[in-house]
């Protein structure tokens, strides 16, 4: 007996077929198990102090993955998780700040971390003493520009404490935000995480109003869980545990 030459033809693609079945089957697996697929993570600009050293571990344990990394803000973050273009967000929330919209997101808190108020010694000489915002009422304060949304958080908190904050200098980044303070032109309010040394800045806890923080947090996809992106999340939670 032998196989007629459409028989000869139909089983060489149906061993082909086979083949790609089985390489999809362990594939897979692979996702299944964390030991393959791909992880797209962003995260903001001053993330990277935890992010950048739970990439480096996440990567020499599941060589496997195609691991890639974008910095993002949150207003850009969330959207591409939920489109499916990011796999995982870090991500932060402040406090008297309207929520995000959630639809369709697994979020998982990872760290709350106060904000401080950065000041020149002239302002404020007595280093790590709680001060009270309505002592700064009527100084010059730093921000970022209007539409990085942290401007909101300055004036959310001033208003708080009873006052509108005079918003004369901006930056869109902590390094230019600290350097204006430092040069004496001005107060601002900084995440702890962002609160590096820099000469003529001394940083204060802020007794009053009281509650002045932001959530860093990890989001997914809720419909889309899977090893890769929870073994990150462990990473990035013992990477916050080791700064405290």
């Amino acid at each position: 007996m032998r196989l007629t030459e459409a028989g000869r033809v139909l089983a060489e693609h149906a061993e082909r077929i086979l083949i790609q079945l089985d390489t999809a089957e362990r594939a897979v697996a692979a996702v299944a198990d964390g030991s393959g697929g791909r992880l797209r993570v962003a995260a903001f600009a001053t993330a990277c102090t935890i992010v950048v050293p739970a990439l480096a571990a996440f990567r020499r344990r599941h060589t496997g993955v195609d691991l890639s990394f974008t910095e993002m803000e949150p207003e850009e973050a969330l959207p591409a998780v939920r489109d499916g273009h990011i796999d995982l967000a870090v991500t932060h929330h402040y406090a008297h700040v309207p929520p995000s919209d959630m639809r369709g997101l697994h979020q998982t808190g990872l760290h709350d971390e106060p904000l401080l108020l950065a000041a020149p010694p002239k302002r404020a000489p007595a280093v790590n003493q709680k001060i009270d915002l309505r002592q700064f009422a009527d100084v010059a304060w730093v921000s970022t520009r209007p539409s990085t949304g942290f401007q909101a958080v300055t004036e959310l908190a001033g208003q708080t404490a009873g006052f509108l904050p005079t918003i004369a200098f901006r930056a869109d980044s902590y390094h230019l935000l600290l350097a204006l303070v430092g040069a004496g032109l001005g107060v601002a309010l900084v995440p702890a995480i962002a609160a590096i040394p820099t000469p003529g800045v001394n940083y204060h806890n802020i007794a009053h109003p009281p509650g002045l923080h932001r959530r860093i947090c990890a989001v997914t996809r809720s419909a889309d869980p899977f090893p890769a992106a929870a073994a990150l999340i462990q990473n990035l939670t013992r990477q916050l545990r080791q700064r405290r």
